[in-house]
């Protein structure tokens, strides 16, 4: 595909597709969050009115340790979603795929988004500053031309706030990221990254991962294309002492808190009845 024409489908997505899709809200507690979404327009004629679908889902959210969307049965795209807090050093687990395909009717385009994102608080036991570095690395495979995938791992201070973040309130301590495109890389495709920071004696920490696939064709413009990071984005701690660092909650706590929410919702549900 031409540069131009592959550098203005981005453009054309957002105008046509972003009114119908979910929009997944920031994550402002240790969490996990997926967004999938597809969407396929296209025209019978030239003069034939706009046809086609979309589909969105949002799963997951603050204090929930574990969230997956999946929608495989479109003719035209195809997504999954996965998050977890429950990896090495509870620090997030992402998966993504995205896939775009040709659909039986041409003259319109297709597209499809998958992105999770995970967050986790830690507490520093240490009573001396620390230096800490967390490497993520990324698996996957590319393929079309208007394919890509991008992840990234932050850390923020305690007073991370997602709606005040570059609104008067700057709590950055790291960042990286990355982003690999199809139309420079073709097939498998292994990444890593690093962040590195201190962190005060007794303070918290947040620490936010992010893994978005994303998939494009337009008709004669673009080849159909696959966007997988589906065999998981992990990150780990390789750098300072992982025995002071507590996880808050820690993963296991988060199955309790929702088994304990659903019996206070049983309880109150049977009591109801009971009265009645």
């Amino acid at each position: 595909m031409k540069p131009v024409l592959r550098s203005l489908l981005p453009a054309v997505l957002a105008l046509l597709g972003a009114a119908n899709l979910a929009v997944a809200d920031p994550l402002g507690a240790p969490g996990v969050s997926v967004l999938g979404a597809g969407l396929h327009s296209y025209k019978e004629c030239s003069t034939c009115p706009d046809e086609g679908s979309n589909q969105s889902e949002v799963a997951g959210g603050n204090g929930i340790a574990n969230a997956t969307t999946t929608f495989f049965d479109n003719a035209a795209f195809s997504w999954f979603a996965a998050g977890s807090l429950a990896g090495d050093n509870a620090l997030p687990e992402l998966n993504a795929y995205a896939q775009a395909k040709v659909p039986p009717l041409g003259l319109g385009f297709v597209s499809a988004s998958a992105s999770a994102l995970g967050l986790q608080k830690y507490h520093y036991t240490g009573t001396e500053d620390g230096s800490y570095e967390i490497t993520f690395t990324v698996d996957g495979s590319l393929s079309g031309d208007g394919e890509s995938v991008n992840a990234g791992v932050t850390a923020f201070s305690s007073d991370y706030d997602p709606l005040l973040e570059g609104a008067g309130q700057n709590t950055l301590l790291a960042s990286n990221s990355m982003s690999i495109d199809a139309s420079l890389t073709s097939g498998p495709f292994a990444e890593n990254r690093s962040i590195s920071f201190n962190i005060g004696a007794g303070e918290d920490f947040f620490v936010l991962a992010f893994l978005n696939a994303n998939a494009f064709w337009a008709d004669g413009l673009s080849l159909p294309g696959i966007a997988d990071a589906a065999n998981t984005m992990k990150a780990s701690f390789t750098a300072g002492d992982v025995a002071l660092l507590l996880a808050v909650p820690e993963p296991t706590t988060y199955a309790m808190m929702l088994a304990g929410l659903g019996m206070v919702a049983y309880a109150s549900r049977r009591a109801r009845r009971q009265r009645t």
